[in-house]
């Protein structure tokens, strides 16, 4: 027999998945990818300076001086070089997160008999008390299941 509250708990998984992905898109918490892909690319390039550093300690290629070291130095410049390009930096609009939840979401909290989070503040108190909630359902739904199996052996 399938599990009385099967329902209920399904829509607990959904609920708890949506609010923490409004969490994620209003940056309390960060996204794992993004933070591994961060990691990688540290990690990547503290090899490559490592490694230019181990040639450079070797003989294997010589130091370049920078732009300033060089003018520091009266270095001869020889030909005019290309003018540069001037660009325009990409000014990013400020992204403001603005706190919505779908209507669909607030059927599905009705259903586990649950009220919806009204501000970002709430998330997390919400998750927790869904939790509760599907810990009741499994507990309960259990109970139920045999009190059902007990009437048909009857």
């Amino acid at each position: 027999m399938p599990h009385p509250y099967e329902k209920e708990l399904d829509t607990c998984e959904h609920i708890i998945s949506y609010l923490n992905e409004l969490k994620r898109k209003a940056g309390l918490i960060q996204d794992s990818e993004t933070v591994a892909r961060e990691t990688q690319t540290n990690f990547l390039s503290e090899a490559a300076r490592q490694n230019l550093e181990n040639k450079l300690k070797a003989g294997q290629i010589q130091h370049a001086l920078t732009k300033q070291q060089r003018e520091e130095q009266d270095v001869l410049r020889v030909g005019g070089g290309k003018g540069k390009k001037q660009r325009r930096e990409k000014v990013e609009a400020p992204s403001t997160f603005e706190f919505s939840v779908d209507i669909t979401v607030i059927k599905k909290f009705g259903l586990i008999q649950v009220s919806p989070p009204v501000n970002i503040d709430d998330l997390d108190n919400k998750i927790t008390e869904i939790k509760k909630k599907q810990v009741w359902f499994n507990e309960n739904g259990e109970a139920k299941l045999k009190q059902q199996v007990e009437e048909l052996r009857k």
